[in-house]
């Protein structure tokens, strides 16, 4: 699940605007480990790279699709609304919630199966 998670981070933090600030990155970081505190920092951000490879140079949206799916089919609610809560920061990381951020996690909130049903 790290991977899936470093990959819709990536999404986020990155292909909403095209940049990924230190700030971001350290949101990331720090929320991947919350996940895998076995982890060194180091590790976590092999992770990160890892994601990286796949996320700048694999079919994108397929992998960002698999990786929605496969969270909601590992995780119970408890765990993917922790997800989407890492997601809403590493979103706010940079002081700046875009529009196209905001339509990535009500995305995931309907893949996720975390709206409420009204």
């Amino acid at each position: 699940m790290l991977q899936n998670l470093a990959l819709l981070y990536l999404a986020i933090a990155h292909g909403t605007d095209q940049s990924l600030t230190d700030d971001e990155l350290e949101v990331m970081v720090r929320r991947l480990r919350d996940w895998a505190p076995e982890l060194s920092e180091d590790d976590v951000k092999m992770v990160i790279l890892e994601a990286s490879a796949v996320y700048l140079h694999g079919d994108r949206d397929a992998e960002i699709e698999q990786a929605m799916l496969s969270i909601r089919a590992e995780a119970d609610v408890i765990d993917r609304l922790l997800a989407l809560d890492g997601l809403i920061e590493v979103a706010d990381a940079d002081g700046v919630r875009l529009a196209s951020e905001d339509g990535l996690i009500e995305a995931l909130r309907d893949i996720w199966q975390l709206n409420p049903q009204g």
